[in-house]
């Protein structure tokens, strides 16, 4: 076992936004398009969130909410304010009622069992407004976990290195000996590595492909290579 503590993002990487109520609310706006494709165009949007964030903006304001679902809705063949506007709101509705992040992709309760199994303490870092535990319940991840390090919560956000420590404190490991997944370069591989931790990328359809990352398509395939180093 290469590591002493192992570390997760929450959204796009535990779970991801249910893709077909998104297909369904662009359907009623004449925008024809599939889950499948909702979701290659969700992966290719994180691109526009990393340079907003690299560009200091925070991953939980406004203006990068709407920059991200104005991407998913353009890349989906959606087109008009007066569209977008609707669609939007309707997202945000959703979110508002805890039911946009509703789906856990394939394989990530297999992975979360194989590194179990490692006895090393796993934690969750995430970005959020308080609400990541109650999620996590409802989705039967929470008691996976040895920890829960929400930024609504603690006050202080990915990238801040202080989030990273924090985690590596409650872990009882020092941050060379954690490593972190996540699905943002600026937010999540910039914060880990500049705490000290390792850090990987969940990048499921190539996003970040040429970048100087490591970067895995699925947990499950993180999750072997943390266990057994291959």
């Amino acid at each position: 076992m290469r590591f002493s503590a192992l570390f997760f993002d929450v959204g796009n990487t535990l779970v991801r936004m249910d893709y077909r109520f998104l297909a369904e609310t662009l359907g009623t706006l004449s925008v024809r398009t599939t889950p499948g494709e909702v979701e290659m165009a969700e992966c290719r949007a994180r691109a526009e969130v990393d340079t907003l964030v690299a560009l200091g903006l925070s991953t939980e304001s406004d203006e990068i909410r709407r920059r991200y679902f104005s991407e998913i809705f353009t890349s989906c063949g959606g087109g008009g304010d007066a569209a977008f506007a609707d669609f939007f709101h309707r997202v945000c509705e959703r979110s508002a009622e805890g039911k946009l992040f509703v789906s856990v992709p394939n394989g990530v309760y297999r992975a979360l069992n194989l590194l179990a199994a490692t006895k090393c303490p796993l934690g969750v870092i995430s970005n959020s407004d308080g609400t990541v535990r109650a999620l996590l319940e409802r989705l039967d991840l929470a008691h996976r976990f040895d920890f829960i390090v929400d930024s609504g919560v603690v006050g202080f956000e990915k990238p801040d290195p202080r989030i990273f420590e924090m985690a590596c404190r409650l872990a009882g490991v020092a941050p060379a000996q954690a490593s972190y997944i996540g699905d943002l370069p600026s937010v999540d591989h910039r914060g880990a590595t500049e705490a000290g931790l390792d850090a990987s990328i969940l990048d499921p359809v190539g996003v970040w492909k040429g970048k100087r990352l490591r970067t895995f398509r699925t947990l499950e395939r993180y999750a072997e290579w943390v266990a057994t180093g291959a």
